[in-house]
């Protein structure tokens, strides 16, 4: 049997749901791709406000967010 065969028909839980886990890897990429988007987003938006010039305060907030997403 080979590899492809057993992932379209083996079945895991995932989410509290019986599902194949061909299913299971393709969520699981999705949102591991989506949370790195979403950090690469709030570094980038951490870097401008050195360029903006923006204060301390409002770079230790944006920060926080980052971190926030980081727990979740």
């Amino acid at each position: 049997m080979s590899v492809s065969s057993v992932g379209s028909t083996a079945s895991v839980g995932f989410h509290g749901q019986s599902v194949n886990l061909e299913q299971a890897l393709d969520a699981t990429v999705r949102d591991l791709q989506s949370h790195l988007n979403m950090v690469q987003v709030h570094l980038r938006t951490i870097a401008a406000t050195v360029e903006r010039d923006d204060d301390f305060a409002e770079e230790l907030a944006l920060t926080g967010r980052v971190d926030d997403d980081l727990r979740k």
